[in-house]
């Protein structure tokens, strides 16, 4: 079947997905350079599921959710969406010219929502991330863990069913990243979306996602999806950590026999 980045006809084990992956590729380059970055991969995401995806670099971890997100095209197989999508990178890339409450207007703009209505929006927006009394302060007069809540608000203008996130909490310190994620899970409760996080940080993804898949690398694959039910999360956490840890051990043995060949 060839390539496609939407396809009309799901297989059975799509629907009733906001979006999925059916065993996908992805090569970059042509010819004696080109490297695989995906072996065939094949992933479910349900409405309202939060699934973390964490992997050493190089992994393809950011390859999937560039896919999911339509920003590239899969080599073979295809990629299914049913859902609308936003996503949060690593940074929080906002409009340095723009307020806070500024900067989620425009999103709420270019979703075509009447002028009368996009600041009480951006105003509720900023507060749902504790941010009320920061509409009128422009970027460079906020923390970064201030700026990554702006960014967020800013996605959730989108009123997205599904949620990208792209490391977005990796810069931050601990207790700021803390905070962060106690509030990405509430928000996600209240308003029910579905999230896919990409992390290289193996505890963030044990505590957020309601299954988290493991990537091994060259070619990226999925070494194991593990449920939030399997478990205590410390194990868990040892477990997947001691998994990455025989992955890039993998990698290492691979090159150096490359090397000697």
């Amino acid at each position: 079947m060839p390539a496609t980045l939407l396809a009309t006809r799901p297989p059975l084990a799509a629907v009733g997905s906001v979006a999925s992956l059916v065993n996908v590729t992805k090569v970059f380059g042509k010819g004696p350079s080109a490297t695989t970055a995906l072996a065939p991969v094949s992933l479910d995401v349900a409405p309202g599921e939060f699934v973390t995806i964490v992997g050493a670099s190089g992994c393809g971890k950011s390859t999937i959710l560039n896919l999911l997100a339509q920003l590239d095209r899969p080599t073979t197989g295809e990629v299914f969406i049913n859902a609308s999508r936003s996503l949060m990178f690593q940074e929080a890339a906002l409009y340095p010219w723009l307020t806070a409450a500024g900067n989620i207007e425009l999103a709420l703009r270019l979703r075509k929502v009447a002028s009368k209505d996009r600041r009480p929006r951006a105003l509720e927006l900023l507060a749902q991330v504790h941010l009320s009394g920061w509409a009128d302060k422009r970027p460079h007069e906020l923390s970064g863990g201030m700026r990554q809540r702006v960014a967020l608000a800013r996605c959730l203008a989108s009123d997205p069913d599904l949620l990208l996130l792209d490391e977005p909490f990796g810069a931050l310190d601990t207790v700021t990243k803390s905070l962060l994620q106690d509030e990405l899970v509430a928000l996600r409760q209240r308003r029910g979306f579905g999230a896919v996080l990409v992390t290289h940080d193996v505890s963030e993804a044990v505590r957020l996602g309601d299954r988290v898949v493991v990537m091994g690398g060259h070619p990226g694959h999925i070494v194991e999806i593990r449920s939030r039910h399997d478990g205590d999360p410390a194990d868990a956490v040892r477990v997947i950590t001691e998994q990455l840890r025989n992955e890039v051990r993998r990698r290492e043995t691979d090159q150096r026999d490359r090397l000697t060949a």
